[in-house]
């Protein structure tokens, strides 16, 4: 290989890292306000549950115990905890 084709070949892939690098404040601000799209509904979700456990006639240390688990079903962290690989996002607080 020559130098001017290995000099070619290295602005190729800076000029592929940029345009990733360049795409990584886009996903991280996507990714944010999908996380908050569906920690609302999760929410939301929750007290539609807790509402209908309400009118059942279950008492009230029933009604939060079931409500807590349903809560914690639909938790980001407890899918992540599963994954190899995002360990690293413990030191973030999930």
């Amino acid at each position: 290989m020559s130098r001017r084709e290995s000099e070619r070949n290295s602005r190729k892939r800076s000029d592929l890292t940029l345009k990733v690098i360049s795409h990584v404040p886009f996903l991280v601000f996507k990714m944010g306000v999908s996380y908050l799209k569906f920690k609302s509904a999760r929410r939301k979700g929750a007290k539609r549950f807790k509402k209908q456990l309400k009118g059942s006639g279950l008492s009230k240390d029933q009604i939060e115990t079931l409500t807590k688990q349903y809560e914690d079903m639909g938790r980001v962290r407890n899918y992540l905890k599963g994954t190899s690989g995002l360990s690293f996002l413990g030191g973030f607080g999930l």
